[in-house]
């Protein structure tokens, strides 16, 4: 059973609306960054706490973090609060610790009393908050950054549960990045109404950069940029490059970035001199290593739920030639030998025999960088996030119910 929630007003009538946020990353981070006039370390940071400000306006809002230490801070209208993975013995599953988490991140916002919800999550996250908010049926916009790919039998049921969710009439729109990623929520069986691609505003473009030609001099440096995590390749690729500088010395590895394994990667690396670990740097500081490079590696391996990563649209914009793994988003958006090289995904050694091709054909490595600008117009999106934002308020004339 529901009941009509009345909306408080304010002296000019206009209604007063309470937003809850669930997100990834590190708010509190994010505005201390941008606000210190320090370089952002992710592309699009600043224009997304611009709009997020601008479109909260003078509401109520609950910001929930994911990924960060907890925290708790009240700043006028706004609280922001982070809710970490709990800390539990080893032998507890992860799924079960994840939806201990998630529980937690329920009751806080039933609390809180929210007429709106935004979602800025995919997955396991997003269903769990959606189904467990569903009886309250707030006006919803659900933000993620995945492919929806169903292999198994398992996650066919699963994607059949959250879109059942997603198609819920309170879920207004549900918003994907790029097309790729947002027509694979379509043909799993998303309302085609609701899917939208969107993207971020004032990306390089590789018309803008000089094309690339094989290096002169007898040294290659491969570049990674992303989370140092299994599911995003950085085993298979550091791998890659052992397989690869058993015969040929010229190979360096260079990988921007962090996360939990960063240190075992650091041990466990038998080659310790062709490799360097440079930790996060700047977007603009990422972007100078891309174009100075000789080839850039986006190995995520299938099991990493991406949607069509920034770090891929950087480096087809810098012209340095790519090779990416074989993962649905990338095989669905991109032509093989049209500034990538495809590989096997989570094969090493298919991946460090690609690199070997490329770099014994100094025309075959020309036209690939030659070829970026083509492959980048292919995932051109023009609609932004804060396009999308305001579509969903459009439909604020809507009167959400609570239970």
């Amino acid at each position: 059973m529901t009941k009509q929630l009345s909306l408080e007003a304010d002296k000019n009538r206009n209604p007063i609306r309470r937003f809850a946020v669930v997100q990834h990353g590190d708010m509190r981070e994010a505005k201390a960054i941008i606000s210190s006039g320090e370089p952002e370390p992710y592309f699009g940071m600043g224009y997304t706490l611009s709009v997020l400000d601008k479109f909260f306006g003078q509401n109520e809002r609950l910001v929930i973090s994911l990924n960060a230490p907890a925290y708790d801070i009240k700043n006028g209208r706004e609280r922001l609060l982070s809710i970490p993975l709990p800390n539990l013995p080893t032998f507890v599953p992860g799924r079960l610790i994840s939806d201990i988490r998630t529980a937690q991140i329920i009751r806080v916002i039933k609390k809180f009393r929210p007429t709106h919800l935004l979602v800025r999550s995919g997955g396991r996250i997003a269903y769990r908050i959606l189904s467990g908010l569903k009886h309250y049926h707030l006006n919803t916009l659900v933000v993620c950054a995945n492919v929806f790919q169903s292999k198994s039998k398992a996650e066919k049921k699963f994607h059949s549960l959250l879109i059942n969710e997603l198609n819920e009439n309170h879920v207004r729109l549900v918003g994907n990045h790029r097309w790729p990623a947002t027509q694979s929520m379509i043909d799993v069986g998303l309302a085609p109404k609701k899917a939208v691609a969107w993207d971020w505003p004032g990306q390089k473009k590789a018309e803008d950069f000089p094309v690339r030609y094989f290096p002169e001099n007898n040294r290659f440096e491969i570049l990674y940029v992303g989370a140092i995590i299994k599911e995003k390749g950085v085993d298979d690729l550091i791998e890659a490059i052992e397989i690869i500088r058993k015969t040929d010395q010229r190979f360096m590895l260079k990988i921007i970035g962090d996360g939990a394994d960063f240190h075992k990667h650091m041990a466990n690396f038998r080659d310790s001199h062709s490799i360097a670990f440079l930790g996060r740097l700047s977007n603009d500081q990422v972007f100078e290593q891309m174009c100075k490079t000789t080839l850039i590696v986006v190995p995520s391996r299938h099991s990493f739920s991406e949607g069509f990563p920034l770090t891929l649209t950087e480096a087809l914009a810098s012209r340095t030639p790519v090779i990416v793994s074989d993962h649905p988003v990338m095989l669905r958006s991109l032509i093989d030998r049209e500034g990538v090289r495809f590989f096997r995904a989570a094969d090493p050694s298919h991946l460090a025999q690609v690199i070997k091709e490329v770099m014994a054909n100094p025309g075959h490595y020309n036209l690939l960088s030659e070829t970026t600008a083509n492959a980048l117009s292919r995932v051109e999106c023009k609609y932004y996030f804060g396009d999308l934002l305001n579509a969903w308020k459009a439909s604020f004339d809507y009167e959400p119910k609570v239970s």
